[in-house]
């Protein structure tokens, strides 16, 4: 929709099923590009347009602001801590715990493959086990395993955008 003119530009049908909706805003977008030479500016929807892969393409591929919550799946609701009470550090790669111990992906240098990962596009990154055991807070982080794993997505770059455009005066406009 030209949101604008308030005029709809184009229309892809689908089931009501988020992969293939996913699927059809980029068809959408792209169709209007070549058909119309419109060009997107943002994306405004729900959180089902919020996924790490849809965010990393509108962002990086076809750079458009996207006008969409964040699709959180790492906030915890048990009472311990979430991945969003560990910092992360870009440079180093890796996250610092509250009790400020270090989870890293890995912990050895050698033969280990750095570029492995989950077959999701999860990095996992965990603390070392000694590190835990006799930590004050190892029950308000990780009462029920031996140390704490955190994962971040490798489109976390593109969610950050996406979090610092919900906090726009912009994007609370475009939810209205």
């Amino acid at each position: 929709m030209d949101t604008d003119a308030g005029i709809i530009v184009g229309v892809e049908a689908t089931p009501a099923y988020r992969p293939q909706e996913v699927n059809s805003t980029k068809t959408m977008i792209e169709r209007c590009e070549e058909r119309f030479a419109i060009k997107a500016k943002k994306l405004i929807g729900d959180t089902a347009y919020g996924n790490a892969e849809l965010l990393s393409w509108m962002v990086n591929e076809k750079a458009i602001e996207p006008r969409v919550p964040v699709w959180e799946k790492a906030e915890r609701k048990d009472g311990t801590f979430s991945r969003s009470d560990f910092s992360y550090d870009v440079v180093n790669d890796e996250y610092t715990c509250p009790a400020g111990k270090l989870l890293k992906q890995y912990w050895t240098s050698g033969w280990q493959s750095r570029g492995r990962r989950g077959q999701d596009s999860t990095l996992r990154y965990h603390a070392l086990k000694k590190d835990c055991e006799g930590c004050a807070l190892k029950e308000q982080c990780c009462p029920n395993t031996l140390r704490r794993k955190v994962t971040r997505s490798v489109h976390e770059a593109s969610r950050e955008v996406a979090r610092a455009v919900a906090r726009t005066p912009a994007f609370r406009r475009s939810s209205r």
